[in-house]
């Protein structure tokens, strides 16, 4: 499973520390994406880990917002593409950026 905790004063999230007390982690950003005005939308964008690494964490950053839309629909991990997405679903003018953490 994914176990993690989220940094303090940020919208990043890293693995628990007892994962690996030996491995570094990295954090890389994927695109910007923006809610649409269309309910149940789906707007995707993914963060990738470089193919040596692993994904242990991930969250996302806001990027702009309207009252009432100030986070993704969805933010998981996609342990098959290696990658952390996020879904910024229906709210206009709410844009985000996936980022994933890799050891």
């Amino acid at each position: 499973g994914y176990f993690a905790t989220k940094i303090p004063n940020s919208n990043i999230y890293r693995s628990q520390d007892v994962i690996s007390l030996k491995k570094n982690s990295y954090s890389f950003e994927g695109p910007i994406v923006c809610g649409t005005t269309n309910a149940g939308a789906n707007r995707i964008s993914l963060a990738y880990c470089p193919s040596q690494f692993s994904v242990v964490g991930g969250g996302y950053r806001i990027v702009s917002y309207i009252s009432g839309g100030n986070a993704p629909d969805s933010s998981e991990p996609v342990p098959s593409l290696n990658a952390w997405s996020i879904n910024a679903g229906g709210f206009p003018n709410a844009c985000f950026k996936p980022v994933v953490v890799c050891q």
